[in-house]
Protein backbone atom coordinates (compact mmCIF):
# COMPACT_ATOMS: atom_id res chain seq x y z
CA UNK A 1 0.00 0.00 0.00
CA UNK A 2 2.82 2.42 0.89
CA UNK A 3 4.75 1.73 -2.32
CA UNK A 4 1.56 1.95 -4.37
CA UNK A 5 0.65 5.36 -2.93
CA UNK A 6 4.17 6.67 -3.55
CA UNK A 7 4.26 5.32 -7.13
CA UNK A 8 0.86 6.82 -7.97
CA UNK A 9 1.86 10.20 -6.53
CA UNK A 10 5.22 10.13 -8.34
CA UNK A 11 3.58 9.15 -11.63
CA UNK A 12 1.15 12.09 -11.51
CA UNK A 13 4.00 14.49 -10.72
CA UNK A 14 6.12 13.13 -13.60
CA UNK A 15 3.27 13.01 -16.13
CA UNK A 16 2.42 16.62 -15.38
CA UNK A 17 6.00 17.78 -15.73
CA UNK A 18 6.87 15.87 -18.91
CA UNK A 19 3.75 15.78 -21.06
CA UNK A 20 4.83 14.45 -24.51
CA UNK A 21 2.16 16.50 -26.26
CA UNK A 22 4.25 19.61 -25.55
CA UNK A 23 7.75 18.15 -25.77
CA UNK A 24 8.75 20.02 -28.95
CA UNK A 25 7.24 23.38 -28.03
CA UNK A 26 9.07 26.29 -26.46
CA UNK A 27 7.88 27.59 -23.10
CA UNK A 28 6.39 30.72 -24.69
CA UNK A 29 4.62 28.71 -27.43
CA UNK A 30 3.25 26.25 -24.92
CA UNK A 31 1.65 28.86 -22.65
CA UNK A 32 0.81 31.73 -25.01
CA UNK A 33 -2.80 32.74 -24.56
CA UNK A 34 -3.41 30.57 -21.51
CA UNK A 35 -5.01 31.78 -18.31
CA UNK A 36 -2.64 33.03 -15.57
CA UNK A 37 -1.49 30.60 -12.88
CA UNK A 38 -3.32 32.71 -10.28
CA UNK A 39 -6.17 34.96 -11.39
CA UNK A 40 -5.29 37.61 -8.80
CA UNK A 41 -4.63 38.15 -5.12
CA UNK A 42 -6.97 35.87 -3.19
CA UNK A 43 -7.35 34.23 0.22
CA UNK A 44 -9.37 31.64 2.12
CA UNK A 45 -10.13 30.97 5.77
CA UNK A 46 -11.06 27.54 7.10
CA UNK A 47 -12.70 27.09 10.53
CA UNK A 48 -13.56 23.60 11.73
CA UNK A 49 -13.73 20.92 14.41
CA UNK A 50 -11.32 17.97 14.50
CA UNK A 51 -12.10 14.61 16.12
CA UNK A 52 -9.91 11.50 16.32
CA UNK A 53 -10.58 8.08 17.84
CA UNK A 54 -7.73 5.59 18.15
CA UNK A 55 -5.22 3.91 20.43
CA UNK A 56 -1.73 4.57 21.81
CA UNK A 57 0.67 2.24 23.69
CA UNK A 58 0.74 2.96 27.43
CA UNK A 59 3.23 0.07 27.62
CA UNK A 60 4.64 -2.05 24.76
CA UNK A 61 1.87 -4.30 23.48
CA UNK A 62 -0.80 -2.66 25.66
CA UNK A 63 -2.91 -0.26 23.54
CA UNK A 64 -4.96 2.37 25.34
CA UNK A 65 -7.99 4.13 23.78
CA UNK A 66 -7.32 7.75 22.87
CA UNK A 67 -9.78 10.45 21.86
CA UNK A 68 -8.95 13.96 20.66
CA UNK A 69 -11.33 16.87 20.08
CA UNK A 70 -9.98 20.20 18.88
CA UNK A 71 -10.93 23.50 17.29
CA UNK A 72 -8.96 23.96 14.08
CA UNK A 73 -8.30 26.85 11.72
CA UNK A 74 -6.22 27.21 8.59
CA UNK A 75 -5.88 29.88 5.97
CA UNK A 76 -4.01 30.74 2.80
CA UNK A 77 -3.09 33.75 0.69
CA UNK A 78 -2.24 33.27 -3.01
CA UNK A 79 -0.76 35.69 -5.50
CA UNK A 80 0.56 35.54 -9.06
CA UNK A 81 4.29 35.54 -9.85
CA UNK A 82 4.11 36.83 -13.37
CA UNK A 83 1.66 34.96 -15.60
CA UNK A 84 2.67 31.30 -15.49
CA UNK A 85 3.72 31.00 -11.84
CA UNK A 86 2.15 31.51 -8.44
CA UNK A 87 2.88 31.59 -4.71
CA UNK A 88 0.66 30.52 -1.84
CA UNK A 89 1.42 30.92 1.88
CA UNK A 90 -0.49 28.72 4.35
CA UNK A 91 -1.02 28.90 8.10
CA UNK A 92 -2.80 26.64 10.59
CA UNK A 93 -3.70 26.52 14.30
CA UNK A 94 -5.48 23.96 16.46
CA UNK A 95 -6.26 23.69 20.17
CA UNK A 96 -8.15 21.02 22.05
CA UNK A 97 -8.03 18.17 24.52
CA UNK A 98 -6.92 14.55 24.50
CA UNK A 99 -8.54 12.00 26.81
CA UNK A 100 -7.26 8.51 27.48
CA UNK A 101 -3.54 7.93 27.93
CA UNK A 102 -2.41 9.92 30.99
CA UNK A 103 -5.93 11.22 31.68
CA UNK A 104 -6.79 14.56 30.09
CA UNK A 105 -4.14 16.73 28.45
CA UNK A 106 -4.32 19.87 26.34
CA UNK A 107 -3.19 19.78 22.71
CA UNK A 108 -1.89 22.76 20.74
CA UNK A 109 -0.50 22.94 17.21
CA UNK A 110 0.64 25.66 14.82
CA UNK A 111 2.30 25.67 11.43
CA UNK A 112 3.24 27.64 8.32
CA UNK A 113 3.74 26.44 4.76
CA UNK A 114 4.30 27.61 1.19
CA UNK A 115 3.65 26.48 -2.39
CA UNK A 116 5.62 27.76 -5.40
CA UNK A 117 4.13 26.45 -8.62
CA UNK A 118 3.59 26.62 -12.35
CA UNK A 119 -0.01 26.22 -13.48
CA UNK A 120 -2.16 26.25 -16.57
CA UNK A 121 -5.73 26.31 -15.14
CA UNK A 122 -7.01 24.37 -18.16
CA UNK A 123 -4.40 21.65 -17.91
CA UNK A 124 -2.28 21.11 -14.79
CA UNK A 125 -0.25 22.37 -11.85
CA UNK A 126 3.23 21.34 -10.77
CA UNK A 127 5.26 22.87 -7.97
CA UNK A 128 7.25 22.61 -4.79
CA UNK A 129 5.72 22.51 -1.33
CA UNK A 130 7.09 22.78 2.20
CA UNK A 131 5.82 23.41 5.72
CA UNK A 132 6.84 23.48 9.37
CA UNK A 133 4.51 22.36 12.19
CA UNK A 134 4.95 22.28 15.96
CA UNK A 135 2.52 20.24 18.06
CA UNK A 136 2.29 19.98 21.86
CA UNK A 137 0.40 17.14 23.50
CA UNK A 138 0.76 17.28 27.28
CA UNK A 139 4.45 16.67 28.03
CA UNK A 140 5.21 15.60 24.44
CA UNK A 141 6.37 18.06 21.78
CA UNK A 142 6.56 17.14 18.11
CA UNK A 143 7.99 19.23 15.27
CA UNK A 144 7.88 18.39 11.58
CA UNK A 145 9.32 19.69 8.31
CA UNK A 146 7.57 18.46 5.16
CA UNK A 147 9.07 19.05 1.71
CA UNK A 148 8.49 17.66 -1.76
CA UNK A 149 6.75 18.08 -5.12
CA UNK A 150 3.04 18.44 -5.78
CA UNK A 151 1.01 18.12 -8.96
CA UNK A 152 -2.54 18.34 -10.24
CA UNK A 153 -3.97 17.27 -13.60
CA UNK A 154 -7.32 18.68 -14.75
CA UNK A 155 -9.52 16.40 -16.87
CA UNK A 156 -12.87 18.09 -17.32
CA UNK A 157 -14.75 17.68 -14.05
CA UNK A 158 -12.05 15.37 -12.67
CA UNK A 159 -8.80 16.36 -10.97
CA UNK A 160 -5.87 14.05 -10.19
CA UNK A 161 -3.85 15.39 -7.25
CA UNK A 162 -0.60 14.10 -5.77
CA UNK A 163 2.27 14.88 -3.44
CA UNK A 164 5.55 12.99 -3.08
CA UNK A 165 8.24 13.95 -0.59
CA UNK A 166 9.40 13.43 2.98
CA UNK A 167 8.60 14.30 6.58
CA UNK A 168 11.49 15.08 8.91
CA UNK A 169 10.16 15.09 12.46
CA UNK A 170 11.41 15.20 16.03
CA UNK A 171 9.59 13.97 19.13
CA UNK A 172 10.59 15.18 22.60
CA UNK A 173 9.03 12.67 25.06
CA UNK A 174 8.59 12.88 28.82
CA UNK A 175 11.82 10.99 29.44
CA UNK A 176 15.40 12.01 28.61
CA UNK A 177 16.51 12.62 25.04
CA UNK A 178 14.64 13.04 21.80
CA UNK A 179 13.48 10.86 18.92
CA UNK A 180 14.02 11.89 15.31
CA UNK A 181 13.08 10.37 11.98
CA UNK A 182 12.86 11.24 8.27
CA UNK A 183 10.30 9.19 6.38
CA UNK A 184 8.36 8.97 3.14
CA UNK A 185 5.29 11.17 2.69
CA UNK A 186 2.90 10.69 -0.23
CA UNK A 187 -0.65 11.49 -1.25
CA UNK A 188 -2.69 10.40 -4.27
CA UNK A 189 -6.24 11.66 -4.71
CA UNK A 190 -9.02 11.76 -7.31
CA UNK A 191 -11.53 14.63 -7.12
CA UNK A 192 -14.83 14.96 -8.96
CA UNK A 193 -17.01 18.05 -9.41
CA UNK A 194 -20.50 16.66 -10.26
CA UNK A 195 -21.58 20.30 -10.43
CA UNK A 196 -19.17 23.20 -10.36
CA UNK A 197 -19.91 24.12 -6.74
CA UNK A 198 -19.61 20.59 -5.30
CA UNK A 199 -16.35 18.66 -4.85
CA UNK A 200 -16.06 14.98 -3.87
CA UNK A 201 -12.67 13.33 -3.43
CA UNK A 202 -11.16 10.00 -2.46
CA UNK A 203 -7.53 9.01 -2.05
CA UNK A 204 -4.68 7.47 -0.11
CA UNK A 205 -2.41 9.38 2.30
CA UNK A 206 0.83 8.07 3.81
CA UNK A 207 2.81 9.76 6.59
CA UNK A 208 4.57 8.72 9.80
CA UNK A 209 4.48 5.03 8.80
CA UNK A 210 0.72 5.06 8.50
CA UNK A 211 -1.30 4.69 5.32
CA UNK A 212 -4.90 5.90 5.42
CA UNK A 213 -7.87 5.90 3.10
CA UNK A 214 -9.20 9.45 3.02
CA UNK A 215 -12.19 11.15 1.49
CA UNK A 216 -13.99 14.46 1.58
CA UNK A 217 -16.77 16.66 0.29
CA UNK A 218 -17.18 20.42 -0.09
CA UNK A 219 -20.17 22.48 -1.20
CA UNK A 220 -19.88 26.19 -1.95
CA UNK A 221 -22.84 28.54 -1.67
CA UNK A 222 -23.00 30.69 -4.80
CA UNK A 223 -23.33 34.29 -3.64
CA UNK A 224 -22.60 35.85 -7.02
CA UNK A 225 -19.84 37.84 -5.32
CA UNK A 226 -16.08 37.60 -4.90
CA UNK A 227 -16.56 36.34 -1.33
CA UNK A 228 -18.31 32.99 -0.96
CA UNK A 229 -18.74 30.48 1.91
CA UNK A 230 -18.59 26.70 1.70
CA UNK A 231 -19.28 23.74 3.99
CA UNK A 232 -16.93 20.77 4.05
CA UNK A 233 -16.11 17.50 5.75
CA UNK A 234 -13.11 15.16 5.58
CA UNK A 235 -12.51 11.74 7.10
CA UNK A 236 -9.71 9.18 7.11
CA UNK A 237 -9.10 5.70 8.50
CA UNK A 238 -5.80 3.81 8.73
CA UNK A 239 -7.01 0.59 10.32
CA UNK A 240 -6.32 1.82 13.85
CA UNK A 241 -7.63 5.35 13.99
CA UNK A 242 -10.48 7.30 12.48
CA UNK A 243 -10.31 11.08 12.08
CA UNK A 244 -13.03 13.51 11.05
CA UNK A 245 -12.74 17.21 10.24
CA UNK A 246 -15.77 19.36 9.43
CA UNK A 247 -16.40 23.06 9.18
CA UNK A 248 -16.80 26.12 7.00
CA UNK A 249 -14.52 27.93 4.55
CA UNK A 250 -14.66 31.52 3.36
CA UNK A 251 -13.20 32.31 -0.07
CA UNK A 252 -12.03 35.83 -0.95
CA UNK A 253 -11.07 36.44 -4.57
CA UNK A 254 -10.81 39.05 -7.30
CA UNK A 255 -14.15 38.01 -8.83
CA UNK A 256 -17.15 35.71 -8.43
CA UNK A 257 -16.55 32.15 -9.66
CA UNK A 258 -17.48 28.55 -8.99
CA UNK A 259 -15.78 26.26 -6.49
CA UNK A 260 -14.07 24.32 -9.28
CA UNK A 261 -12.78 27.55 -10.83
CA UNK A 262 -11.48 28.80 -7.47
CA UNK A 263 -9.59 25.55 -6.92
CA UNK A 264 -8.00 25.69 -10.38
CA UNK A 265 -7.55 29.44 -10.91
CA UNK A 266 -6.86 30.73 -7.40
CA UNK A 267 -5.60 28.60 -4.51
CA UNK A 268 -4.06 25.10 -4.43
CA UNK A 269 -5.37 22.66 -1.84
CA UNK A 270 -4.30 23.12 1.80
CA UNK A 271 -4.01 20.09 4.08
CA UNK A 272 -2.07 21.36 7.08
CA UNK A 273 -4.84 20.34 9.49
CA UNK A 274 -4.72 16.79 8.19
CA UNK A 275 -0.96 16.77 8.65
CA UNK A 276 -1.30 18.13 12.18
CA UNK A 277 -3.57 15.18 12.95
CA UNK A 278 -0.99 12.75 11.56
CA UNK A 279 1.78 14.45 13.53
CA UNK A 280 -0.32 14.17 16.70
CA UNK A 281 -0.62 10.44 16.02
CA UNK A 282 3.16 10.21 15.84
CA UNK A 283 3.53 12.15 19.09
CA UNK A 284 1.10 10.01 21.02
CA UNK A 285 2.83 6.86 19.73
CA UNK A 286 6.01 7.95 21.51
CA UNK A 287 6.45 6.26 24.87
CA UNK A 288 5.58 8.52 27.83
CA UNK A 289 8.65 7.05 29.54
CA UNK A 290 11.09 8.11 26.83
CA UNK A 291 11.84 4.62 25.48
CA UNK A 292 11.47 3.80 21.77
CA UNK A 293 8.17 2.38 20.60
CA UNK A 294 8.25 -0.62 18.27
CA UNK A 295 6.14 -0.99 15.17
CA UNK A 296 4.21 -3.99 13.97
CA UNK A 297 7.40 -5.79 12.87
CA UNK A 298 9.28 -5.04 16.06
CA UNK A 299 11.37 -2.26 14.50
CA UNK A 300 11.81 1.02 16.40
CA UNK A 301 9.49 3.72 15.14
CA UNK A 302 11.59 6.40 16.85
CA UNK A 303 15.36 6.45 17.15
CA UNK A 304 16.48 7.98 20.51
CA UNK A 305 19.12 10.70 20.28
CA UNK A 306 21.84 11.43 22.80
Amino acid sequence: MIKRAFLIASAIVCLTAFSPAHADESFDQRHEGTKPAVSGLNAKLDLGWYHADGTAPAFPGLPTPIRVNAFAAQGAVSLPLGSAFGLQVDGALSAGRQTGLGGKVDTRSAGVGAHVFWRNPDMALIGLYGHYIRSERGVLTATSWRYGAEAEIYLGRFSLEAFAGADSHTITPAGPGKARKTELAATARVALYPVENLRLDLGVEHSFRRTALAGGAEFMIDTGKAMAPSLYTRASHDGKETTVLAGMKLYFGPSAKSLMARHRQDDPQVNMLGHIGALDNAAKAASPFGSPVTGGKGKPVWTPLD
